[in-house]
């Protein structure tokens, strides 16, 4: 998701800093002031569009993020042509909030234009080229286009590669996301090398009690679970539930809640009745002291200890 760079817009601040009310309002007078100045067509009012769609996307309103984004798009392209890089950041925000509105269709045709642009402007082997290979990747996943996913997550990956020092945290997101796709294919044994190349990257990048280290091995113990080795899935999910412990400080939080949840499917797996039993008993009680009963993790959760206690 890509908004203006301006580190003197306050707009921009109070957005970082989570004032979203306070950002939408300066946002929404500097449009007003920039198409009373410079016309409702300048690439002023065309950035302000842009980071109102951030704003949006960033508070899920999708809808009105798109409407912003496609208001910033017409005026690039009446300003630009329908080939300038501007106009490639404003096919991606687009695609990307296409994507989470699930116009899938929609949000693959602008992540193309918008791939094909960057190749033209900045090359192939580009970082530009990478990201937007990235997020091709990332539709094309989610229209279950494994195969085609795979190629453009590979791609991205050779060029960041070339780019970036071997530690360099994009290359473990990107690992991670071809991970996902081998998972998903039933590919257990290449999910697993990515996921440990992924963390191993992580580790070195942000230091081995990071939350994302947390949230690679949960990937692991989840596909080690899917492979029927409950043992290594358990192992993975210990590490997990050690480092959540330690940045949520045993507070309730969802994240607990699901390592706690899947401790109990591993051991269950090994046929640890208490132990399962005894991490879906924590699970239930954290989730109920975070959601309502009806809460769809709740009743998961309850059906899981439910289970466990007929053994």
């Amino acid at each position: 998701m890509s908004e203006s760079n301006h580190q003197e817009n306050p707009a921009l601040r109070m957005m970082e800093e989570g004032n979203f009310k306070g950002a939408q309002e300066a946002l929404e007078n500097s449009l007003l002031i920039n198409k009373r100045v410079f016309g409702e067509q300048s690439s002023e009012a065309a950035e302000d569009c842009r980071n109102l769609g951030v704003l949006f996307f960033r508070t899920f309103k999708f809808e009105l993020a798109l409407d912003y984004f496609h208001q910033a798009l017409s005026i690039d392209e009446r300003i630009f042509g329908k080939n300038d890089p501007q106009v490639a950041v404003d096919l991606s925000n687009l695609a990307n909030t296409l994507m989470e509105n699930d116009e899938l269709v929609q949000a693959l045709s602008m992540a193309k234009r918008a791939l094909m642009i960057d190749k033209t402007h900045y090359g192939e082997k580009s970082l530009e080229t990478a990201s937007a290979l990235s997020s091709l990747g990332g539709i094309l996943f989610r229209m279950d286009a494994l195969n085609e996913a795979l190629d453009a997550y590979q791609h991205s990956l050779t060029i960041q590669k070339i780019v970036y020092d071997q530690y360099h945290p994009e290359l473990a997101i990107t690992l991670s996301s071809i991970g996902n796709i081998k998972q998903k294919i039933q590919d257990f044994e290449g999910a697993i090398v990515d996921y440990k190349q992924a963390l191993q990257i992580a580790s070195e990048s942000f230091g081995s009690s990071h939350r994302y280290c947390a949230s690679l091995y949960q990937l692991i113990g989840s596909t080690y679970q899917e492979s029927e080795n409950p043992q290594k899935a358990l192992e993975a999910f210990e590490k997990a539930y050690s480092i959540d412990q330690q940045a949520f400080q045993n507070n309730p939080h969802p994240a607990l809640a699901r390592d706690l949840n899947n401790l109990g499917v591993a051991t269950e797996s090994l046929n640890h009745w208490k132990e399962a039993i005894e991490y879906y008993h924590q699970a239930v009680t954290m989730l109920e002291s975070l959601f309502s009963s009806h809460h769809p993790n709740v009743k998961g959760a309850k059906a899981n200890l439910k289970r466990a206690r007929l053994h």
